[in-house]
């Protein structure tokens, strides 16, 4: 999840522990709980805006690509050229 364990402390996150692939997944998922809890009228944008830059008070270019990977979801086989 590419998480910096420095600003995730509260949550138990260690650099130790996000080196494991379980616990680094279990972490992101927590996190990007807490997004979604926090913003109103969800979009995978914001969500994405978000998790980049905590601080961020509009979509920006990271959450705009997030998106749109989503949708067009390259790693499916449809996502593949043909």
């Amino acid at each position: 999840m590419n998480l910096h364990y420095k600003y995730w402390r509260e949550l138990g996150v260690t650099k130790e522990n996000l080196g494991c692939p379980f616990y680094n997944i279990e972490f992101g998922i927590i996190l990007l709980a807490r997004i979604q809890a926090r913003i109103e009228q969800l979009t995978i944008a914001k969500i994405a805006t978000i998790y980049n830059f905590l601080g961020a008070e509009k979509v920006n270019d990271y959450g705009a690509r997030v998106a749109k990977l989503y949708i067009t979801r390259p790693w499916t086989k449809e996502g593949c050229a043909k």
